[in-house]
């Protein structure tokens, strides 16, 4: 028969005295899979986003630089 040690039996007690002993891991908070795919689909429209934006700068300054020219033209072409 086992050795009782407290009212329990010997084996019982070492569990239980090895089970204070670990060491507790925190647990990490995760993110469901909706979230990181929320997560990736809002890097995605950032990026394109970022891309419109260059686009539309680059075509400002495209404009810019055709409607110089032209309101230049009728000052040259009037001479005193």
């Amino acid at each position: 028969m086992a050795k009782k040690v407290r009212g329990k039996t010997k084996a019982k007690a070492k569990k239980k005295v090895a089970k204070k002993r670990k060491v507790v891991k925190k647990k990490v908070a995760r993110p469901s899979p909706a979230v990181k795919a929320l997560k990736t689909e809002v890097e995605g429209l950032k990026t394109r986003v970022s891309s419109l934006e260059d686009k539309f700068k680059e075509l400002e300054e495209k404009l810019a630089r055709e409607e110089k020219p032209e309101e230049a033209k009728p000052e040259e072409e009037t001479p005193i």
